[in-house]
């Protein structure tokens, strides 16, 4: 029997969309991630996670490296659906912010610096030196912003090491993810910069989602909680990003 040309593509369509998983039809979500380069270890550790998440909940998560400002520009207009990592209070001023509940990652904020003779535990302890952050980091931004007249908040973190390196700031304040992968590379591994032994303060980041997302929302959530109760969470967290193994 022969089948009719008219009604050929139609049943080979039929039968595509039948067979192929609903993943590979959607469009993929787009999540940004904010002070990473796209080559470091912390863009690996970030795709990582992003890539288990969106195996457990169906869906093709593509991560956007992008600095914090334009990052969250993107999620105002929806030209995103997600940001992947950001500290409590986030986005206040974009209406219905969706906050996943469960903590996507800790991370200790440390002041890195050259300089032997520099001791803090806190933020107030900065008050007396010239400080750099990365421009649009929520953390820096609410304990330094307004109240330290030497803060310089900077583009990215390649920037601020070299402002460092020049002696043009005494501290830069950051997160081991975004800094120490940069620290290994040839204009900055012999110059003397360190982490100071005392983080200044611990902070849990979260996901947040595109207000028109709540369903997502809510299935990210339960997979980072299954991801955290069955260890592949640490496991992927600590897994080596494959250039430096």
């Amino acid at each position: 029997m022969r089948l009719r040309h008219d009604s050929f593509w139609p049943l080979v369509l039929s039968i595509f969309f039948y067979c192929c998983p609903p993943s590979l039809l959607a469009e993929p979500l787009k999540f940004s991630v904010v002070s990473v380069d796209k080559d470091s270890s912390g863009f690996y550790i970030a795709q990582s996670l992003a890539d288990e998440i969106g195996k457990r909940i169906n869906r093709e998560i593509q991560l956007i490296a992008l600095p914090p400002l334009r990052a969250k520009e993107y999620l105002r207009s929806g030209e995103i659906d997600a940001d992947f990592a950001r500290a409590d209070g986030f986005g206040t001023d974009i209406p219905g912010l969706i906050q996943v509940s469960e903590p996507i990652a800790k991370f200790p904020y440390y002041a890195y610096t050259i300089r032997k003779d520099i001791l803090v535990d806190d933020w107030q302890s900065l008050l007396t030196y010239k400080v750099a952050y990365i421009m649009g980091a929520t953390v820096p931004s609410a304990k330094l912003g307004s109240r330290h007249a030497q803060v310089n908040p900077i583009n990215t973190a390649v920037a601020a090491l070299n402002f460092l390196v020049a002696g043009r700031v005494d501290i830069f304040v950051s997160i081991p993810i975004v800094v120490d992968s940069l620290l290994n590379r040839k204009e900055f591994k012999n110059k003397g910069i360190t982490a100071l032994k005392t983080p200044i303060e611990v902070v849990y980041e979260y996901i947040y989602v595109n207000p028109k997302q709540a369903v997502l929302a809510e299935e990210i959530d339960a997979a980072l909680k299954e991801m955290k109760k069955d260890k592949t969470y640490d496991f992927l967290m600590n897994r080596p990003h494959p250039i430096q193994e």
